[in-house]
């Protein structure tokens, strides 16, 4: 039986919640004839571009808009705190998660294994927005509920992305002798297939699990 790809499964579910914020926010604008604010127009294009993101895996652009949201949701923050005098606090939590998403996409880039441990921050502090928004003056539109699953899809997907990294650890020679010749060219192969490493990468590993394997008969 052909193993399941949980990578990419993870995420096309982040693009597709994604994409269904597109589709209410172009409802929305239908309903309104068109009559929509800038801001509205910049996040409608921010979200298209998440969904593009996770659809063809690129964690470099989540990481460059991951930024440009950050900056966006600071801004609203200040402006509301300032100038309505009451912190939007739901907006804060939003902000926060999208920078635990920004660090879970560079620690993957840096193939750091401890994404698999904190994958979830990202949604877990959007669902504390989320609960602080039922009881603030501000509230939350429903598609907000679609960006917290996305968030959770996002950080499966690195958790995913970074797992055949425990076999690559230098620093453990435990987990180097678990696997066979065949299994570690096998892992490096799907990480080069994944874009991970680089073929100059795969070709110098599999150097040296060749003269590994000359020295051992």
């Amino acid at each position: 039986m052909e193993k399941i790809d949980t990578t990419r499964i993870f995420s096309i579910i982040a693009a597709v919640f994604y994409g269904l914020i597109a589709l209410s926010f172009t409802i929305i604008a239908i309903r309104s004839h068109g009559d929509v604010s800038f801001v509205f127009i910049t996040y409608f294009i921010e979200v298209i571009c998440f969904t593009i993101a996770f659809f063809i895996r690129n964690g470099k652009f989540v990481i460059i808009l991951s930024c440009i949201h950050i900056l966006r949701l600071l801004y609203f923050f200040i402006h509301g705190t300032i100038f309505n005098k009451i912190p939007d606090w739901e907006e804060l939590c939003a902000c926060i998660a999208y920078i635990a998403l920004l660090c879970l996409s560079f620690f993957v880039l840096k193939k750091k294994t401890i994404v698999g441990k904190i994958w979830f921050v990202p949604g877990v502090v959007y669902v504390i927005g989320l609960i602080i928004g039922l009881f603030s003056v501000y509230g939350y539109p429903y598609y907000n509920y679609f960006e917290m699953l996305a968030l959770f899809a996002a950080g499966l997907w690195l958790k995913e992305e970074v797992s055949p990294f425990k076999f690559l650890d230098k620093s453990s020679s435990v987990k180097q002798n678990l696997l066979g010749g065949a299994d570690q060219l096998k892992s490096y192969k799907d990480l080069l297939d994944s874009g991970i490493i680089t073929q100059e990468e795969f070709e110098t590993k599999k150097k040296q699990l060749m003269n590994v394997e000359e020295n051992e008969k």
